[in-house]
């Protein structure tokens, strides 16, 4: 059986029920839209239809002034976020409501935010040239390439003495804005001063007139380049900028004069590290409240080290290397007798800045080293309970034994053999030890088995 689609069946029907009953089908009348009853019954005439809403354009551009505050809605200046320098806000041409001609309408993160328009001129600029990073001297640039590199790639936040170069677990950098300063310049330095170590004090760089290697080659002197006035025609980059900020507690500024330093990178700019703005080590412009409240600037002078390629020797058993020019400071490493050093910098008094074959640095009184044994007249006691000394270059025959704390000169190794050449009594004689001399002599003490 055929199935009838039901729309067919009404239409039947409906014809049928005109033909018994005499009238014509009734169909509704479409109401004419542009007739005032129509608009009385609420029907909307086409042409007075709402219009869309106009279409919101924006543009990009860059917060110019260290930071610009942005507000969650117009003619209030109530729950407000500050955008740091260098960020980027869309400005857009929406019309406010209400009369707001006073504020902008911008986006910032994809979120929508206000703006005060005398802000737009002042605040905000289309285009900004990238840092320069560009230093005068090889060190600056080192400096420069340093601090770029931890802008844009490094994770960073704010710490108080925590400046030492190296990532917690988060893989995330600590720095303060003085050990920001100290740590750029003394990575920098390493190629021209590797005696060099600046304190991540703010107190120590803002004093300091001379750091350390005072009469060595490579001693590094401090100068002062503007203070008072904010001077950038005298600066170059490197220079470390000093200011006396408002403290957030009080409101006053800091008794001793300075609470804060940057690194001047040209232009108009600084790099610094700062709790503001998330912690983050940030470029910022030292115009504003940095130009307002600048003190000092100083600049970092290395030269030039050329390393010695000589080799020297230490002539003590213990011979101590200590990490600063003091017999009361830290040792970095304890060396036997005859172990070879390259004595990287020479001072004028009894101290050297040396290089173990390890990689350790440190200072060593000159007394302590020599270049050639047989020269130094170094006078060594033994330390075992008995030492054979050869009068040739075997230890088979011609032979004899001297007994703990018996005295020989030491003149040195034979070549790069394992005797060793020595005067006892008048008389040379050699002194075989697979293990190196200090295993059979000592100097100044005389050891227990």
């Amino acid at each position: 059986m055929i199935k009838r689609n039901w729309r067919f069946k009404i239409l039947t029907l409906a014809i049928a029920g005109a033909l018994l009953f005499g009238s014509a089908p009734v169909y509704a009348e479409t109401p004419d839209l542009n007739t005032e009853e129509a608009q009385e019954d609420g029907t909307v005439n086409p042409e007075e239809e709402t219009p869309e809403e106009p279409e919101i354009h924006s543009i990009p551009m860059k917060v110019c002034v260290r930071s610009l505050s942005l507000y969650l809605e117009p003619n209030t200046y109530a729950a407000s976020i500050a955008v740091p320098y260098r960020e980027e806000v869309e400005v857009t041409d929406y019309a406010i409501p209400d009369g707001s001609a006073e504020w902008i309408m911008v986006y910032y993160k994809d979120n929508t935010y206000y703006m005060q328009r005398n802000d737009e001129t002042e605040s905000l600029s289309a285009y900004m040239p990238e840092p320069a990073y560009r230093g005068n001297t090889p060190y600056q640039q080192r400096v420069m390439d340093l601090l770029k590199d931890i802008v844009e790639n490094w994770k960073t936040q704010y710490g108080h003495n925590s400046s030492n170069g190296v990532p917690n677990k988060k893989k995330v950098y600590t720095f303060d804005c003085s050990g920001l300063a100290a740590y750029t310049a003394n990575q920098a330095m390493q190629p021209f001063m590797p005696v060099y170590r600046l304190s991540t004090s703010i107190i120590n760089l803002y004093n300091m007139d001379l750091i350390y290697n005072e009469g060595f080659e490579n001693e590094l002197r401090a100068k002062t380049v503007c203070s008072g006035t904010l001077e950038e025609s005298k600066l170059e980059p490197g220079d470390v900028l000093f200011f006396n900020l408002y403290t957030e507690e009080d409101g006053t500024q800091s008794a001793k004069g300075y609470n804060h330093c940057g690194i001047y990178i040209g232009n108009g700019e600084m790099v610094h590290s700062s709790h503001s703005f998330d912690g983050k080590v940030r470029v910022m412009p030292i115009s504003g409240i940095y130009e307002k409240n600048f003190v000092l600037a100083r600049r970092y002078l290395p030269t030039q080290v050329s390393t010695l390629t000589e080799h020297y020797y230490t002539t003590l058993t213990g011979t101590k290397i200590y990490k600063e020019r003091s017999t009361a400071s830290k040792v970095a490493a304890v060396m036997p007798i005859e172990s070879p050093v390259d004595v990287m910098c020479f001072g004028p008094g009894k101290w050297v800045y040396v290089k173990t074959g390890t990689g350790v640095c440190g200072f060593v009184m000159k007394k302590n080293l020599c270049k050639n044994f047989a020269e130094q007249n170094i006078m060594c006691y033994v330390r075992t309970s008995s030492v054979k000394l050869c009068r040739l270059l075997t230890t088979k025959k011609d032979y004899m034994y001297i007994s703990r704390g018996d005295v020989v000169q030491y003149i040195g190794r034979v070549g790069a053999s394992d005797y060793f050449e020595v005067s006892y009594a008048g008389q040379r004689f050699y002194i075989y030890s697979k293990n190196g001399i200090k295993k059979k002599l000592s100097t100044g003490v005389v050891y227990p088995d």
